[in-house]
């Protein structure tokens, strides 16, 4: 008992240290290994015996050896994908987390073996047993390979150093340390650009640079929460992502105030939820350009349940999306861009692929039926693809240049050019 108290008196401060900016579901994962390991040490006298303690010893060494591979690897695959490095923090971060979330499996597994003990049909304990673990395992599984991410390490390309880009550190409303770079070519309008899920700046910088190519405004890119550079480890699907670029605007409005008299927000997939909702809170938003965006987020929980097998699609759908929204403490069955970009007094420009398998092109449809919203259905386009054809850029430019004039005729909201087609 004293090596227990002990333990815990010494790892609470330390694992709350560590875990600050995480949600308090992730705190509670990250504290489970120490707890499983109190009980390791600290059993009764009659339990205290070698073999018991070799047995439940050998389980726990089983369980980090798991959870280290799984995080090498996982690791491993994001940096090759993402095109950056491996960070050894990073690494164990997850790693302990995964011992977290096993720890906390092995408990629930002991406490329905306890509970089952007075079932009186011997037979039927183990079914139900493994049928309730595998009830809670589903949502929680889906919810944390969706919303718990893994952060690599990135250096910016030679094509955006060459705009010798402003490097900054700001804080959001609710904590988080934010990082991002910002292309100041003193022009009063400032593209703010927000990446998707498991992105970071440096896949998004050819975006700004494209632009400052062929036009003088400003550009400004972060890695959002639980990406890149940028504190905490939980994605919200758009939702608190929005308060990064919200940061974002407050630190080019104290470090360069002449830069952000107007703002144009640019978001690929979850950040086009984020930029539409910080956009609706600027009030020297102009324009609003989205890339392969979702209209709700509850038509996405039920996409992401439908390649399960029927009977459990329903149950999948309600209990992932509440064990998301408790992990990353954000309501995400309200989330509906369609429903913000309804009320925006601006133009939005929407580029989908008809052939998106991630974000069907009913979700773009969705957006592009909106009055304020013109854009274009890209015949053959996937999710991460539309920008491969240059007349993509030859498309925004022509649309922030809209944004832009003076002439009173020109009217961003209703251009009329032929659709593109995706390579």
């Amino acid at each position: 008992m004293i090596y227990r108290a002990a333990l815990l008196l010494i790892a609470l401060p330390l694992i709350g240290w560590w875990t600050w900016p995480e949600t308090w579901i992730v705190r509670l994962i990250m504290l489970a290994p120490v707890v499983r390991f109190a009980t390791l040490i600290s059993t009764d006298s009659r339990e205290r015996k070698l073999a018991v303690f070799l047995s439940r010893a050998k389980v726990f060494v089983v369980t980090i050896g798991i959870s280290i591979a799984a995080a090498v690897a996982q690791h491993m695959s994001m940096a090759q994908m993402l095109g950056g490095f491996v960070r050894p923090t990073e690494v164990v971060f997850t790693a302990w987390f995964y011992i977290g979330c096993l720890s906390i499996l092995e408990g629930i597994d002991w406490l329905l073996r306890r509970a089952l003990m007075k079932l009186p049909a011997a037979p039927l304990r183990t079914p139900l047993r493994l049928l309730i673990i595998i009830m809670i395992i589903l949502p929680s599984a889906m919810a944390i390979v969706e919303c718990v991410r893994v952060k690599t390490g990135y250096t910016l390309g030679e094509h955006a150093l060459a705009f010798d880009p402003i490097e900054f550190h700001t804080t959001t409303s609710d904590g988080l340390n934010i990082h991002g770079y910002f292309f100041d070519r003193g022009h009063d309008t400032t593209l703010i650009i927000a990446h998707g899920l498991g992105a970071h700046t440096d896949n998004f910088s050819p975006y700004a640079t494209a632009l400052l190519n062929d036009h003088p405004i400003n550009s400004l890119i972060i890695d959002l929460r639980a990406h890149g550079y940028s504190a905490g480890h939980t994605a919200s699907f758009g939702s608190l992502e929005s308060r990064d670029l919200l940061a974002a605007v407050d630190w080019l409005d104290v470090n360069h105030p002449a830069a952000s008299k107007h703002l144009v927000f640019y978001g690929f997939s979850m950040g086009a939820a984020a930029a539409t909702q910080a956009a609706v809170k600027s009030p020297r938003a102009v324009g609003l350009i989205l890339d392969s965006g979702y209209a709700r987020l509850t038509d996405m929980a039920y996409v992401l349940a439908s390649q399960l097998p029927q009977g459990v699609r329903q149950y999948a759908y309600y209990t992932g999306l509440g064990a998301a929204s408790a992990i990353t403490q954000a309501p995400l069955w309200k989330l509906a861009p369609v429903e913000t970009i309804a009320r925006l007094n601006m133009p939005v420009r929407v580029f989908h692929g008809s052939a998106d398998v991630q974000i069907p092109r009913e979700q773009g449809e969705q957006l592009l039926d909106l009055p304020n919203v013109t854009g274009r259905m890209i015949a053959g386009g996937g999710h991460t693809n539309l920008s491969a054809d240059p007349r993509y850029f030859v498309d925004m430019g022509r649309f922030i240049d809209l944004l832009l004039a003076d002439d009173g005729e020109q009217n961003p909201s209703s251009p009329d050019q032929p659709t593109i087609q995706a390579r």
